[in-house]
Formats: C-alpha cells, structure tokens, sequence
C-alpha cells in the first residue's frame, strides 16, 4: 500500500536556498510533504557543518512550520554506510535527530561498495538500537552495480539484516543509468517488494545531447504498472519525486546551471499529477 504522502525530494532545487526551495514545494497543489536532501558534496539543502546543533536544527522545524510542510524523509546518501566512522558518526546522528524531531519517519542512505559486506553490516548493526530509540527506519538505496546495494541484490541483503528498521529504497534513476538502461524495472521492484520501504520517483529521456531528465510521465518504465505493484504491497510504501535537474544521468557530476525556479515548478507540477493519477 502506499503512504498517501507524495513528497517532493529538495534536490530539484539545487542552487537556490533551502528557504526559496521550501517556499516553492508549498506553492505545488497535491504536495505538502518533502524529502530534505543532506547529501554530503553533492546536495545539501541541509548544512552538514551545522547539523549537530540544536538551534540549527529548530530553525529548520520551523521554516517547515511556518509553510505547513512535513517532512517525510532525509536524504544522507553521502559518506555511505561503510564510510561511516567514528569522526563522522556525530554528523549522520545529527541527521537522525533533525528527522526524529521533524517528524519524519526515515533516513536514506547509500551502502557502500561491492566487498564491503562485513563492513557494512557491523555499522547497521551498530546503528539499530539508534533507529529503535528514535523510531527511525534506514532505506538502503539502490545504486550502480558497483555499491553493495544495487537492483534486487540489495532486497537478499535488506532480508539478511532482518529488521524492522532497515529496508530499501528503491531508486529508478540509479538502477535505470547504472545499467544503461538495461534492466526491467518494473520486473525488478516485483522481485524486490518485499524489503522496498520507499521508492524515489526519476524519469529522463535521450536526444542528441545524450540524457536528460524530464517530468515524471513514464520514459524509463513503465510507472503504471509500477504503482500497480506499489499499491498492492503488504505494508506501507512512502513515495518521493526526484528531480535532480543538475546532476548528470548516470554520474555524480553537477552541472554549473541551475534551471530556473518557473522550469522546476513545471516539471514538479506534471510530476506530482502523473503520480496521483498513477
């Protein structure tokens, strides 16, 4: 089943404050819900310098408050799991804190790389009597076949784990570009229902300049029959739209323009009413 939320992930408005990009999601008919990105050197909407701060933390709660915003989820998928050590450890439980004390029901976070299983399983486990004080679930996210969790292969890893705190998110974009557009991804999130907790919304097309991303409508797979399999699912799936408008498909490379605030309003706008359709 899905949570009802549609949430919109921050990133979309790479290269504007955090305080202009939340004044635009409130703006968006069918959203009042957000994914916060805290992702270290790429997209930090959340300042990562700042995050262990309790008074950096309330200002966040209330630019939140003031535009009758939720927030449904961190995005921390930056260092990963496995990178993770004891230096950085305030720092990504600063991230857990602002979700807890927003409300937010989880935090996304990249695993690591292929070789790094024992690694990456000590620091999850270490992290569980964390998630359980601040009623926290961790999404693992599907990256490229070169991190420990990508397509269904994260799903066995999710079930090794065997709790209630870790599950995946689902990534279209990541598995679509990392497999060049290779794999079924609808076949994909059948096979990995079971362990999918959340699922991150990307949609591109290619022309002559190579990919691109676009609204959500459906060009990389088939979203309806997507939903389909979302609505069907035992337990709750949260849903969040990711228009990442400045990193390049397939890389984690930003580009130096930033689209203008009427472009991404658009896009979000045809996004979250192909979602709800769906």
């Amino acid at each position: 089943m899905l949570t009802g939320a549609v949430a919109v992930t921050t990133n979309a408005y790479s290269g504007y404050a955090l305080e202009v990009a939340l004044d635009h999601v409130g703006e968006l008919d069918g959203c009042d819900a957000v994914e916060l990105d805290a992702i270290d050197g790429l997209f930090t909407h959340i300042d990562p310098a700042a995050i262990t701060s309790p008074a950096y933390r309330t200002e966040v709660l209330s630019m939140l408050a003031d535009r009758q915003l939720r927030c449904t989820a961190i995005s921390a998928q930056r260092p990963s799991i496995v990178e993770m050590d004891d230096t950085y450890r305030p720092t990504f439980e600063g991230k857990l804190l602002l979700a807890a004390e927003l409300g937010a029901s989880r935090v996304n976070v990249g695993s690591g790389p292929i070789g790094s299983e024992a690694a990456f399983l000590d620091r999850i486990r270490a992290l569980l009597p964390v998630l359980d004080e601040l009623q926290l679930t961790l999404g693992i996210e599907t990256q490229t076949p070169s991190a420990l969790v990508h397509d269904r292969i994260g799903a066995e890893l999710v079930k090794r784990i065997a709790s209630a705190r870790v599950d995946l998110n689902y990534d279209f974009g990541n598995d679509y570009f990392a497999t060049d557009g290779h794999l079924d991804l609808a076949a994909d999130v059948e096979a990995s229902i079971a362990s999918i907790g959340s699922v991150h919304l990307k949609d591109a097309v290619r022309d002559a300049g190579g990919w691109r991303w676009t609204s959500i409508t459906g060009n990389v797979v088939d979203y309806a029959a997507v939903f389909a399999l979302l609505r069907a699912a035992p337990h709750e799936i949260a849903v969040a739209i990711e228009l990442p408008q400045r990193m390049i498909p397939g890389t984690a490379d930003l580009r130096p323009e930033i689209p203008s605030l009427e472009t991404i309003d658009e896009m979000l706008a045809e996004s979250i009413d192909n979602v709800r359709r769906w």
